[in-house]
């Protein structure tokens, strides 16, 4: 059951009129609305991203360097 509280003197307290500054929920209330609004498949590791972008740093690496040592080689 979620309760309209206000804080007092540093303290929470149910408000009794309308005017309501936070809300506390149950955790199978809170459970419920993440469920509902939440795509979890966003947290999970990606294994084929991850080695895409490992292998295109690889290469853009290795291609910047070899191009340096080119480009240092014709400027001698």
């Amino acid at each position: 059951m979620s309760l309209c509280v206000s804080v007092i003197d540093g303290v929470l307290q149910q408000s009794v009129g309308d005017s309501c500054e936070y809300i506390l929920m149950s955790t199978e209330q809170v459970t419920q609305l993440v469920d509902g609004q939440f795509d979890w498949s966003l947290l999970e590791f990606d294994s084929g991203l991850y080695e895409f972008v490992i292998k295109q740093s690889l290469l853009t690496f290795i291609g910047g360097h070899v191009l340096g040592r080119v480009l240092k080689y014709l400027g001698k």
